[in-house]
């Protein structure tokens, strides 16, 4: 199963260059996306997981970073369109 990423987080324009070539103008973005929106949610879970230190989730990070994404792909799927 293919996951979405969810798009960039933070999507910016960092510039646009134009050319104008006899009668025609061509714009061209230059821009930035960073990091997905999947990774985004991430790592709030998992500032959430170490900030509870008193009920880690586990001891193994691998573990830790497996269920922040499982976080991050629930509320993924929770912005999809319902088919109710």
């Amino acid at each position: 199963m293919s996951k979405t990423d969810g798009g960039p987080a933070y999507p910016a324009i960092d510039r646009v260059e134009t050319v104008e070539v006899e009668d025609v103008t061509i714009s061209e973005r230059f821009g930035s996306y960073g990091m997905s929106l999947r990774d985004y949610f991430a790592g709030q879970a998992l500032m959430g997981v170490i900030a509870n230190k008193s009920r880690p989730i586990s001891f193994l990070p691998k573990d830790d970073a497996a269920f922040c994404y499982t976080i991050a792909d629930a509320m993924l799927a929770e912005r999809e369109p319902s088919d109710e």
